[in-house]
């Protein structure tokens, strides 16, 4: 993220054997070969594994970690009790990879029902290195989902096809998140507001459907557009179906 903004910068394709902690460490690969620093990693529960929190451990990197609901009286489920939250410690437990105690953050909060009726919700995180409010830590945890938004923005871009390939399928997907990189990006460029205080941007001179339209005239300028249908073979009709 930078001012605010959301950017993908590595995306991986991910085969059935891969695991996460392969997956983890092709992500970092990517960003120490474009010389990124890192100053937090966000997970969602997927990747809340022993072989995983245990890398991160030993790069010394802090991380936020969403973590799933296990057990019952030695699990996490444990630590979701009373009506505040609270930091705490957990030893979680493998038949594969032993044990590891990391410490656990429990942030609760309260939203209303449709019924209006208040309910309590509770997230639970596992944090390495990062010394903040369980508060703080929800409010940062939650800046995450923008990957979930870029994923909804990437499908308006994406160039559809029947191909069963999947290395095709995936460069499409690529090339769409791509696009939606650049959107993000070229306002902060050209659509600069003038005036005192923070930097601001034109967002609405610029959505994402004009950029599409941008792109779709460009491809049929340097391609030519199809605006003559040349009636086929005898005894096929214009659109491909035979004669009655």
């Amino acid at each position: 993220m930078q001012r605010d903004v959301r950017l993908t910068l590595a995306l991986i394709f991910v085969k059935p054997s891969d695991d996460t902690l392969s997956l983890l460490s092709g992500l970092l690969a990517h960003l120490r070969a474009a010389g990124m620093r890192i100053k937090c990693v966000y997970a969602d529960k997927g990747f809340c594994s022993i072989p995983v929190l245990r890398r991160l451990l030993d790069l010394g990197l802090p991380a936020i970690i969403a973590t799933p609901s296990r057990g019952n009286q030695a699990g996490t489920r444990a630590v979701v009790q009373g009506r505040r939250s609270s930091a705490t410690s957990q030893t979680l437990r493998s038949a594969e990879h032993g044990e590891l105690r990391v410490p656990f953050t429990v942030a609760r909060s309260e939203g209303r029902q449709r019924s209006g009726r208040r309910r309590a919700t509770w997230c639970v995180y596992v944090c390495l290195g990062v010394q903040a409010s369980a508060g703080r830590i929800r409010k940062r945890y939650r800046r995450r989902f923008g990957v979930e938004s870029s994923y909804r923005l990437m499908e308006q871009v994406r160039a559809r096809t029947t191909s069963p390939r999947a290395a095709l399928r995936f460069m499409l997907m690529g090339v769409a998140l791509l696009i939606v990189t650049m959107w993000i990006r070229l306002p902060w460029l050209f659509l600069g507001i003038a005036g005192r205080g923070a930097r601001r941007v034109a967002r609405w001179a610029f959505r994402l459907d004009r950029m599409a339209r941008f792109l779709t005239r460009a491809i049929e300028r340097f391609y030519g557009v199809v605006s003559v249908v040349q009636l086929p073979l005898a005894g096929i009709s214009a659109v491909g179906l035979p004669r009655p």
